[in-house]
């Protein structure tokens, strides 16, 4: 419906009034943020079910201290005291909050960028802009951005629309600026390192622009009338910089991460194209292109780290016999079924998303050099879009970048600056080739909003099933919390007493979200039999118990494997059961 909808926008597009572009903006980017957050009657998914237990734990307490769960996700208020007032405004069930209310706060960002674009776009242009952002990987998957992103992502994007309104008067928008700053900073710490990166070199390239501009007057090439006007000054840069420090370093420990990861980059720098130091994810089909990792290459060396917790030659551990048949091995998601024969779908799958995103960073390309040559743009704009460009180049050939942080959680971000840098590039291209580049240019959006939201390959099969459209696939293995999961977690935050409790790294986060006791300090993911206690519990998530599926990860991966069921019925006592999750002991 949306791709149908985008085409006829852009047939009809001299008919339409142009305060429908922002609406239809919007409406699509809800749609899309809706279809994912609320395929399930719980919260589910990896970094939202500790944020999640750390909003609960802020509303119960009716205050918020680090204290009260001294974890780098507490520092975050889109964590706990937006949440918890937004709670308190809504009198709904506290689920809803991040599954409904806040993703529609988020869906905002659609606007914003179509605003951005605004200053130098077309509304056509500007709703391209906005739509590719929304097409990309992360905004479409289900759990890809944290809530704490999702907030911070939405104050950056205010940043960089109050940087790019010439109309405000200066003082206010400085001020705009750096409260938009701060509150990036308490949101989300990966999010603010990177803007105050981007914005640390685009205030590089501006003294560079103000150095060229002096050189000009020298020269009489210049009337000092004819000075250009730059918003980003070093106040500005010098007080956000000074506020992330002190919310950091002070008030957490959050900081040592770019420290950490600042040293061990350029410190293995010689091994840019070494898969050991990153992530296959780092292979995201916008911008990665490091992918050769395979789900049953991992399996060895996931065995070779459980063997730090084998507990068998211990009196809490079982003896080696007990699992000498159990062998742990990859065990693959559910796909779809191929409806086209002879063609190998998922390589088709892999070089389409490939193909078509390739050509969108090509026309980031196009468009920044078109920014640069272009006398009618300021120079503080194009600043900020070298800024923005210089980090992505930069960040996806630091070895450890992919392994410390989300290549496409980082892509997205920057796709805030890019994405409008992107549509100027395409209409750039196909002018060139006196192409008419509002029809082109949609079809090409509509092929990577299909391609990316699994549409085309639920038509004609392979081995991506999209949660939002399927009760299978590993994503919906991995992150859908049935009413099972939710009952047994309950039943095991109630009754376990000191006992330290066993499950598989999703089944882990399901007990973060709803059994307040069981967090990573009094549970193991390790679950392989050579690791597990005797004294202690197992919790079973329907998937581990129904699909005999269990899930890891390493590298950054996210692995299944097959889930030890054999071994825990011969050698421990299942006491609870609803059909769906079970628990031994």
């Amino acid at each position: 419906g949306i791709a149908l909808y985008v085409l006829l926008v852009v047939i009809f597009r001299k008919r339409l009034n142009p305060n429908i572009y922002p609406w239809a903006i919007w409406m699509i980017s809800i749609s899309l943020l809706l279809a994912s957050s609320m395929r399930s009657w719980y919260v589910g998914g990896p970094d939202i079910s500790l944020e999640y237990w750390v909003f609960q734990l802020t509303k119960e307490k009716v205050f918020w201290s680090i204290s009260n769960f001294n974890n780098a996700y507490n520092v975050m208020l889109s964590l706990n005291i937006f949440p918890t007032t937004l709670s308190y405004f809504i009198n709904v069930n506290n689920q809803f909050i991040f599954k409904l209310f806040i993703p529609i706060v988020f869906s905002i960002i659609s606007l914003i960028i179509y605003l951005i674009s605004r200053k130098k776009l077309s509304f056509l242009l500007s709703f391209f802009a906005g739509l590719l952002f929304l097409s990309s990987p992360d905004f479409i998957n289900w759990y890809s951005i944290p809530i704490r992103q999702e907030i911070a992502f939405l104050f950056f994007s205010l940043m960089i629309l109050v940087l790019f309104s010439k109309e405000i008067n200066p003082e206010i928008r400085n001020m705009f600026f750096v409260i938009f700053g701060f509150s990036m900073i308490v949101s989300h710490y990966s999010t603010a390192y990177i803007a105050l990166a981007i914005f640390l070199l685009a205030y590089i390239f501006t003294l560079i622009y103000k150095w060229y501009e002096n050189r000009k007057i020298k020269k009489v090439k210049l009337k000092p009338s004819e000075k250009q006007e730059f918003h980003l000054t070093s106040t500005i840069i010098l007080l956000l910089f000074v506020f992330g420090f002190l919310w950091y370093s002070q008030v957490s420990d959050v900081a040592s991460g770019p420290i950490s990861f600042i040293k061990n980059s350029f410190s293995n720098i010689g091994n840019i194209f070494n898969e050991d130091v990153r992530q296959g994810g780092a292979t995201d089909p916008f911008f990665g292109f490091f992918n050769n990792l395979q789900g049953s290459n991992l399996i060895e060396e996931y065995k070779n780290e459980s063997l730090e917790y084998d507990l068998s030659n211990k009196s809490e551990g079982f003896s080696k016999e007990s699992y000498i048949n159990y062998q742990i091995r990859h065990m693959p998601g559910n796909g779809l079924d191929p409806k086209i024969k002879y063609i190998n779908l998922p390589v088709v799958n892999y070089y389409s998303k490939q193909i078509i995103s390739k050509l969108f960073q090509l026309f980031i390309l196009f468009g920044l050099f078109y920014v640069i040559k272009n006398k009618d743009i300021e120079n503080g704009l194009k600043s900020i879009f070298l800024g923005a460009t210089l980090i992505v180049a930069l960040f996806l050939i630091l070895p450890f970048f992919s392994l410390d942080y989300g290549i496409t959680r980082f892509i997205q971000q920057t796709l805030i600056i890019l994405s409008p840098l992107s549509i100027i590039g395409g209409e750039v291209f196909f002018e060139r080739l006196r192409i008419k580049s509002p029809i082109v240019l949609s079809i090409l959006l509509i092929i990577f909003l299909l391609l990316f939201c699994g549409f085309i390959f639920q038509i004609t099969g392979g081995n991506e099933a999209k949660t939002q459209l399927n009760n299978f696939g590993e994503d919906y293995d991995a992150n859908y919390m049935f009413n099972q999961d939710f009952s047994g977690a309950g039943w095991l935050n109630d009754n376990k007493g000191n006992f330290k409790v066993y499950a598989d790294l999703t089944a882990n986060l399901k007990l973060n979200s709803y059994a307040g006791k069981l967090n990573s300090a009094n549970t193991n993911k390790y679950l392989v039999p050579n690791t597990i206690s005797k004294q202690s519990y197992v919790y079973l998530s329907a998937i581990n118990n129904i699909r005999n599926m269990g899930f890891f990860s390493i590298k950054g991966l996210r692995i299944s494997f097959n889930f030890p069921t054999e071994f825990l019925n011969d050698n421990k006592n299942k006491i609870y059961s609803n059909g769906g999750s079970e628990i031994f002991k």
